[in-house]
């Protein structure tokens, strides 16, 4: 069986897979990603642009900011 096609370039699947993992939070309801690399016009200069959204307020402090970098999402905060 092939491997689907990706229409992101290589380096954003990093990004990509995080966003997918969080799936499996109580409070995830879902992910967009937005910008250029939803434009399909990522340059190499591009970041991945993406709102998560979660069942409660949550107010900017407690927002988790993940580094993305060598496949694992690095959360400055915690996702609980």
């Amino acid at each position: 069986m092939s491997q689907p096609v990706s229409p992101f370039p290589a380096r954003f699947l990093p990004a990509i897979r995080a966003l997918l993992q969080l799936q499996q939070h109580e409070r995830y309801l879902g992910a967009i990603i937005f910008g250029s690399l939803a434009r399909m016009e990522a340059t190499d200069k591009s970041d991945c642009d993406a709102k998560v959204i979660v069942n409660e307020e949550n107010p900017c402090s407690n927002i988790n900011h993940p580094s993305i970098g060598r496949g694992q999402a690095r959360p400055h905060l915690p996702l609980a």
